[in-house]
């Protein structure tokens, strides 16, 4: 199902990326600083990419997701706290059993 932290969590760290390579690219490249309208594009541009990501591979994501909050443990411990985890929802696929 849905788990809004950790897309939440995504969409910040796919942001932050982005972002950060823009900031970096203008900095190294063009030899100024880089303005906060840009980096501010650049991170829709990352959390929208992300948010692609996840509708396009949900499964594929949300176990990428995983494995990058469990190499932060504040992320993973606040996760905790704020009831993150998994949910005992269970989809079956196939033809209906009545």
């Amino acid at each position: 199902m849905f788990d809004l932290n950790k897309h939440l969590i995504g969409i910040l760290i796919g942001g932050t990326f982005i972002s950060s390579i823009g900031a970096g690219t203008t900095y190294y490249v063009e030899k100024k600083k880089p303005s906060t309208k840009s980096i501010m594009r650049d991170f829709i541009i990352g959390a929208v990419l992300m948010m692609l990501v996840f509708q396009l591979l949900p499964e594929s994501s949300s176990s990428m997701v995983s494995g990058l909050t469990s190499l932060i443990p504040m992320t993973g411990g606040m996760l905790a706290a704020t009831g993150g985890g998994s949910d005992d929802v269970e989809v079956k696929v196939g033809i209906p059993q009545f």
